[in-house]
């Protein structure tokens, strides 16, 4: 597996960008969240950084993030936006 990129320029192009950097990115629907706390949980301290489109209330998110955040050994927290 290669780290290999594609990065759109703002003139429309594209770029090559070579990279060594990783990141995880997961989505789930309503129904995911036991799911996603399983897989989560299982993940070491040190495990790439992840981003999580969650298909959720808004008044349970931030909720939730604090629930994972004490349960898991990564840190987890909702996303300013």
């Amino acid at each position: 597996m290669t780290a290999d990129a594609l990065i759109e320029a703002p003139s429309g192009g594209l770029l090559n960008q070579r990279t060594t950097e990783k990141i995880v990115v997961l989505g789930t629907s309503t129904g995911g969240t036991q799911a996603l706390e399983a897989v989560l949980c299982e993940l070491p301290v040190n495990a790439p950084p992840i981003a999580i489109v969650q298909h959720m209330p808004e008044k349970f998110t931030a909720a939730f993030a604090a629930r994972l955040d004490s349960l898991c050994n990564i840190a987890a927290q909702m996303a300013d936006g």
